[in-house]
């Protein structure tokens, strides 16, 4: 965690908070990465970034990762162009700044490069605080996934030739270039190796997400999961270590240095594309035991889908998420609706993500999308739906359907695709109203700021007080804390164009 230092002639002393907010694409390739400046309700993007194509997935995170107490910027690009036809991979440092800044991408001081040629490291990125316990935050990073036999060629440009594990690089003062050849072999940071025989863990892709120090050693840790695997799949809580070591997750599967999250066995995961752990993010502090908790979506699970609040905890028995979907203790499971249409296909957990404390009661609450919801059993429309949970230590099961702790949001009406099929945001103040913010995507519309939502409440997106963000913006991410004034940031990446990232959104 930082603690922001002003800038000169800001007498201002607020601090940042948390150390990472990722925000990753579902998208393919960019373009060449400079636009025009945008304007959203008056206040001019502070930060315009520009710089070669990022590739697939490219991502956004935020930390301190050079020690100055002031965040930094932090870009994966795994297909970054730079003169390469098969592209190492490259994620770029950048320090942020809190008054207006044009930055070249390829100007960051400190890169952090792939092993080798078709790497393509980088893809996704987050910042998981400070692990090694030197001060300063680490980066996680890793490789898209790999191509399969009959890949086409535009794909291969987006898959990686391994090799295929992660790596945590340590924060320092000193720029220049780091060579994840290094990191592996233990010089400044060190590598997470796949455990067998689990072939979604090899070139699947993955989810991260930071938990703070969830253990009590002062040092921080991270969940790290597969995209994939079309029966089951699994997530890794790595605690924090000082040494170099190589980690084998096959270890923190066996409950040696972390612990194991079981999957519950996909039946519909077809429909989420084979992947039965669809959505992970870090979740705040559900249950108020003073640890951020872990929130997954799991929409290929019981046909309609589910997702679950998982408490962080300190020992390294196996977690099933079974047992909490059953009401057994260690969380909380959110059921999906009984009925979503004729096929009876909801996609509850789609996407989840963490919504702030709306009720003020000293708990975090979370965010899940349904976005295949229709209006009534028998309708062929979708409308979509999400839900805000509101944070409870209780273990019994949350029936969406009947939702009398949280509140509803759907979408704008009956031409509505998938309201609820992106979940952006940490659950920090982003308008400067005082309250949690939620941004919803809904491709026809664009995305939607669903501002200090109230308990209770059903929030219908087509009445005439939505707040949209027109689609032409570009596709927004939501970035922690980079000018210090404690709320996290809103940016708008457009596909084929640029990146611009705006600063302090309704100050």
């Amino acid at each position: 965690v930082f603690a922001c230092t002003p800038p000169k002639g800001d007498g201002d002393t607020d601090t940042g908070g948390d150390t990472s907010t990722e925000s990753e694409s579902d998208s393919g390739e960019t373009g060449d990465t400079g636009v025009d400046a945008c304007v959203i309700d008056g206040v001019a993007p502070a930060i315009h970034l520009t710089g070669p194509p990022l590739g697939w997935p490219w991502s956004f995170a935020s930390g301190d990762i050079d020690g100055d107490h002031v965040p930094d910027l932090v870009v994966g690009a795994p297909g970054a162009f730079t003169g390469l036809t098969s592209p190492p991979g490259h994620t770029y440092v950048l320090p942020a700044a809190a008054t207006s800044a044009e930055i070249e991408l390829n100007s960051a001081p400190l890169t952090i490069v792939g092993e080798g040629p078709s790497h393509l490291a980088g893809g996704p990125v987050t910042v998981v605080g400070d692990v090694n316990g030197d001060g300063l935050d680490d980066v996680l990073l890793g490789t898209p996934m790999t191509c399969w036999e009959d890949c086409s060629e535009e794909c291969n440009v987006h898959c990686s030739s391994g090799p295929f594990r992660d790596y945590l690089v340590f924060g320092r003062a000193d720029m220049g270039e780091i060579a994840l050849a290094d990191v592996a072999a233990g010089i400044g940071g060190f590598p997470l190796d796949p455990p067998p025989p689990a072939p979604y863990w090899e070139g699947s892709g993955r989810h991260y997400a930071p938990l703070g120090d969830i253990n009590g050693d002062g040092l921080a840790d991270f969940a790290i999961a597969p995209r994939g695997g079309e029966v089951e799949s699994e997530v890794l809580v790595v605690f924090g270590k000082a040494d170099t070591d190589a980690v084998d997750l096959a270890a923190i599967r066996a409950g040696d240095g972390g612990y194991r999250i079981v999957s519950e066995a996909a039946d519909g995961a077809h429909y989420c594309g084979d992947d039965p752990l669809s959505a992970m993010r870090e979740a705040g502090d559900v249950d108020g035991d003073g640890r951020t908790d872990l929130l997954l979506g799991a929409c290929g699970i019981a046909k309609r889908g589910r997702a679950y609040v998982v408490f962080s905890k300190a020992t390294t028995e196996e977690v099933k998420l079974a047992d909490i979907a059953a009401g057994k203790g260690g969380g909380f499971a959110l059921l999906s609706e009984a009925s979503c249409g004729p096929q009876d296909i909801c996609r509850t957990g789609a996407a989840v993500a963490p919504a702030g404390d709306v009720d003020g009661d000293g708990l975090a609450d979370v965010a899940v999308s349904a976005p295949d919801i229709r209006p009534t059993p028998d309708s062929n429309t979708r409308i979509g739906r999400a839900y805000v949970v509101l944070g409870s230590a209780a273990s019994e099961p949350v029936a969406l359907g009947d939702l009398s702790r949280g509140l509803v949001i759907d979408g704008p009406g009956a031409d509505s695709e998938h309201v609820g099929l992106e979940l952006l945001g940490d659950g920090s103040d982003l308008d400067g109203d005082g309250g949690p913010d939620v941004l919803v995507y809904e491709p026809t519309m664009g995305f939607a700021l669903v501002s200090g939502p109230a308990p209770g409440a059903t929030i219908h997106l087509g009445d005439p007080g939505a707040e949209w963000l027109p689609i032409d913006l570009g596709y927004p991410v939501v970035i922690s804390d980079l000018d210090c004034d404690g709320r996290s940031e809103l940016g708008f990446f457009q596909l084929g164009s640029g990146f611009t990232l705006t600063i302090d959104l309704g100050g």
